[in-house]
């Protein structure tokens, strides 16, 4: 009986995560901060300031093999980041967030498919 009871609590704890990862927007596998308002295909308008928004991916992709953070150029009054995924098996090439005029936007890249043919010069 005890044993019946911890596995319906596993599968509703499992049930419940999934739930609240499958509500969140994104787009291509990519989670963006909950509240965040679609603005087009892969573009949305980050619910949180600047900073918030860089700990939000951060905090996802902390443990994942694969994903470099780097700081964009960009002129003064816009800040820019760049979140490069270099996983071979993966459905986004990367993420950009940009800062201007105190607007968080977030833009999400799709895996370019490369075709079963490869060329090389020789």
């Amino acid at each position: 009986m005890l044993r019946w009871v911890l596995v319906t609590m596993f599968a509703v704890s499992l049930n419940l995560a999934s739930s609240t990862q499958a509500n969140a927007d994104g787009a291509y596998g990519v989670v963006v901060p909950k509240g965040s308002r679609s603005m087009g295909k892969a573009q949305f308008r980050s619910s949180k300031d600047w900073d918030r928004t860089l700990r939000f991916f951060r905090q996802v992709f902390r443990s994942d093999k694969g994903i470099v953070f780097q700081l964009m150029k960009s002129p003064p009054s816009v800040k820019a980041y760049h979140i490069q995924n270099i996983n071979r098996k993966r459905t986004w090439d990367s993420v950009n967030i940009y800062e201007n005029k105190q607007k968080v936007y977030i833009s999400i890249l799709p895996a370019q498919r490369l075709s079963g043919k490869t060329t090389t010069k020789r």
